[in-house]
């Protein structure tokens, strides 16, 4: 009879175990940050699909938190940046699991949110790396990179000819106009690192994730192999039986 090892029995049990889940509401629909005149958390019950949870976002205002304006586009380094944030809680409330969007990697939906109407709705996906979640609260962050859509600094020897060192802001957007270095240069620069070391990370945790429902599915089967193998012994031992008996 072909016999499994007590590991496997533990390991299929947890898989077996881990194929269900309930599910999780939010605790409130009011989001927390400088978002929440303009969005909420659709009141229902959320299912965990694997490791992700989407939770539907629905616009409840107009427009976006100043100094936002009509024409900003998206993104870095010079669009406005949206974030959205979720914090999993226990059966007691307490925090047990924090995640953030990501400006690269959850772009798309974060662009679909900001782009809806009132009363339409969006999800936006977050990672869950933690079990015994009862309820979540969403928050936000919300900022306007410097140079969005406003004003630049050009020598005045681009404009008049004159020999001066001193510039002067105009209101031009063209990317033709030059710019001066500033602080924030350094910042764009280290958000972008920043971004790339987040991805790369995430990316790693995804190929662990795979790798684990991978081992996990081959151990399911070879339960069922073995399953199966000890059933059709069994019967053929009990047939052997009657034969020997008679029977």
């Amino acid at each position: 009879m072909k016999r499994l090892s007590f590991f496997a029995i533990i390991i299929g049990s947890m898989v077996l175990s881990s194929c269900g889940g309930g599910g999780m509401k939010p605790s409130q629909v009011k989001i927390t940050g400088p978002l929440s005149d303009y969005f909420e958390v659709v009141d229902r019950e959320y299912m965990l699909k694997g490791h992700d949870i989407n939770v539907e976002i629905r616009r409840i205002k107009e427009g976006l938190p100043a100094p936002w304006h009509e024409g900003i586009e998206y993104g870095w380094p010079n669009g406005y940046e949206p974030q959205f944030t979720i914090e999993i809680r226990d059966d007691k409330g307490d925090v047990i699991y924090k995640d953030e969007t990501d400006h690269i990697l959850d772009g798309d939906e974060l662009k679909a949110i900001m782009a809806l109407g009132v009363d339409e709705t969006a999800s936006i996906k977050f990672d869950v790396r933690e079990e015994g979640g009862e309820t979540f609260k969403i928050g936000s962050t919300f900022k306007v990179n410097e140079g969005a859509g406003g004003r630049h600094y050009s020598p005045s020897t681009a404009q008049s000819g004159s020999s001066s060192d001193e510039g002067e802001y105009n209101d031009e957007t063209s990317s033709d106009v030059p710019s001066i270095p500033s602080a924030g240069d350094f910042g764009r620069e280290m958000r972008r690192a920043q971004q790339q070391v987040s991805s790369q990370m995430r990316q790693a945790q995804e190929d662990v994730r795979q790798q684990m429902q991978q081992a996990q599915e081959e151990v399911r089967q070879q339960m069922q192999q073995g399953m199966e193998d000890a059933r059709k012994q069994m019967q053929q031992g009990m047939e052997d039986a009657r034969r020997a008996l008679g029977l």
